[in-house]
Order: C-alpha cells, then structure tokens, then sequence
C-alpha cells in the first residue's frame, strides 16, 4: 500500500471516528432553545430519591423536577428530555370571510334548542405541572401539539356544556356570562387533570345563521310593537296619573281652604263661648263672693249681736244682784227696825260691864232677834 493509500485510508478513518463522536455527541446532549425548558425523564431513576426532584409518571418511570436551561448531557439509555416553553402559548379559532379566503375555524356552540352558532374563541395556556403532562402524553409530543390536537377537543366539550343551557335568541345577550362560566370550569379541568395553567378564555364573533337571525328580527319587531304599545300605555297612564293628581291636589286644596274657614268660624264660635263662660264664670265667682262676704257680715253681725246680748245680760244680771243684795239689806234693815219698834216698849238698856253680854238679862230679846234673822233669810 502506498502512502498516498495510507494517507487516504487514515482521512477516512478520521473521518468515520468524527462522525461517530458527532454521532454520540448529538445523543448524549440536548441543546435547550431560549424561550424553552427542559426537564429530565428518567426511565430507571429511584422514585424515592428527594434530593433530586424526582416525581413519579408512570410505573417504573419518573421525572426530574429541576428545569434545565442550554445544553444538557442525558443518559442515552435510561434518559430523555421533555421540552416546554416558558412563554403563555395562544391560539385562535376563527372564521375568516376576507377575500381570496373563506377558512372557517369557528367552534359550533349548540343551544337549548339543538342549534348550532359559530363562535370564534380565543385560548392561552402555560404549562404549570410537568408531570402530569407527561403522565398524559409523554415525552415525544410537543407542548405546542398538545394544545393544537388534545386542548381543543376538551375546550370544545367545557364550551358546549354551558352553551347548551341558552337559548339562540338571547344568546349573544348570555356570551359573558357564558364565557366568565366556561373560564372557571375550563380552568379547573386542565389544571387539576393535565397539569395546564388557563391564562385565557374569551368568545370572539358571533356568527349567528341567517335564519336565526331573520327569526330574532321578527320577534324583536314583535317584541319592540308590544313594548311600544306598553310604553304607550305606560305614559298615557302616567298622564292620567298626572292629571288625576292635579284634579286630588286642586280638590284637596279646596277642602283644605273650606276646612280652613270652618275652622275659623268654629274658632271665633268658641273664643265667644269661651269669653261668655268666662264672663259667666267670674259673675258667678264675684256673686259667690259677694255672698260668703254678706255671710261673713252677717255671722260677724250675729258674733257680734250675741256678744252684746250676752255682755248685756251679764249687767242685767249685775244689776240684778245688785238690786238682790240692796233689796235683802233694805229688808234685813226693815225687818230690824220692826223688830226694834216691837220691843221698844220693854227694852231695857243695860249697861254690860266690859266683856260681858249687854243683851243677856232681857227676857225674850234672844227669840225676837233669831226670828227677825229668820225672816230676813
């Protein structure tokens, strides 16, 4: 062999060994994108080993709960790498009418009466837990396949549960009470099962059908003649109710005005009856007074009459003793001077030593004396 052979041989040889180390390299390493991460799935892994994040999927297999940014170097046997984003992902379905394009991506949203209407809607979403993710898909499909070909299907079913309780004829009246509705039930659906965090839900256009909508303008006609009509009644009754108030107020005024000069009249009525019983009244109590006055007067007069007869009759009654004592001396001097006279004749005067009885030694002096005081008394 010649040494150009040799030299030619050898580059192959180099070459074949480059290849092979390119080769390994490509699957040893994974290189992460900015906007991505990744996390490591491990097919032997010890699901009980907490120092290294490890989160059970499937039997035997397991997760690294640790993201890994750049490149990363894996275990070609036992390990592969499952990428997501780090970003909201978003997508739209729509009905396009524009020109050159009619593509029609629109969800059918069936109503309480079994009819469908389009509505464009618009979804965001961010991945939140890894492992249930990949509990439900695996390692091979993308974050962004997933919300394309498996989130649409459950968006679709969340959507026609709240839809099918509303009627097509006030349904675009319902779409944000219907939307706040699909939002809450949605949301708990992909984060609870899939491991998806809802970031946004919201209804777009409408598309109600022609038929739908030629069927709402003849009931909204309807319903706009009715309620014309009701406002027409509403405000011919408020104009009766106007002119019905005026006519109470005006008759009310009138009676308030007569209810005035009656009370008026009544009240000069009773200020004279009240004048007069006062009048009346202090009449009565002058008279009264005037009485218990002359009363007064007289029992005064009476006190003062018994008090002079009986003042009087204490001096008759003085001077009758008086006339008693002066008559009773009178007699008792009376009857002396008889008795005197009748003894005269034979009176002898003796004259008693001191201390003696003058009138001892007269017979019958004694008996003439006691009789005379016995006639006096």
């Amino acid at each position: 062999m010649t040494n150009k052979e040799k030299g030619i041989l050898g580059l192959v040889i180099a070459g074949a060994v480059l290849l092979l180390a390119l080769i390994g390299f490509f699957m040893i390493t994974e290189n992460i994108e900015p906007g991505y991460v990744g996390y490591v799935y491990d097919r032997t892994i010890d699901p009980d080993s907490p120092e290294d994040n490890v989160v059970p999927v499937l039997q035997g297999t397991s997760v690294i709960d640790k993201p890994r940014y750049g490149l990363v170097f894996l275990n070609p046997f036992t390990q592969e790498m499952y990428i997501s984003p780090t970003t909201v992902v978003s997508r739209s379905w729509t009905r396009t009418n524009q020109e050159g394009s009619n593509q029609d991506d629109s969800i059918a949203a069936g109503t309480i009466e079994s009819k469908n209407v389009p509505v464009d809607i618009y979804l965001s979403v961010q991945p939140s837990d890894v492992g249930k993710i990949i509990k439900n898909w695996g390692v091979d499909r993308s974050f962004e396949s997933i919300v394309d070909d498996e989130l649409y299907g459950v968006m679709k079913g969340e959507v026609k549960k709240v839809t099918r309780k509303v009627s097509v004829y006030n349904f675009q009246a319902k779409v944000e009470e219907m939307q706040k509705e699909i939002f809450n039930n949605l949301a708990k659906v992909l984060q609870t099962r899939y491991g998806i965090k809802l970031v946004r839900f919201e209804f777009g256009n409408v598309h109600i059908p022609q038929d739908i909508l030629e069927e709402i303008e003849k009931k909204t006609k309807a319903i706009n003649e009715v309620e014309l009509a009701e406002l027409d009644a509403k405000r011919q009754a408020e104009v009766n109710a106007k002119e019905v108030a005026k006519q109470e107020a005006e008759s009310k005024q009138e009676l308030i005005k007569r209810k005035a000069e009656t009370d008026a009249a009544a009240y000069e009525k009773e200020r004279d009856a009240k004048a007069k019983a006062l009048a009346r009244e202090q009449e009565a109590d002058a008279e009264a007074y005037a009485i218990r006055k002359k009363a007064q007067a007289q029992k005064d007069a009476a006190k003062d009459k018994l008090e002079a007869a009986k003042l009087e009759k204490e001096a008759e009654l003085q001077r009758q003793m008086a006339f008693t004592d002066k008559y009773f001396a009178d007699r008792e001097l009376d009857l002396q001077t008889d008795a005197v006279k009748s003894i005269n004749d034979k009176l002898e005067i003796i004259v008693a030593p001191e201390g003696g009885n003058g009138i001892g030694s007269i017979p019958g002096t004694l008996s003439i004396l006691d009789k005379i005081n016995k006639g006096i008394k």
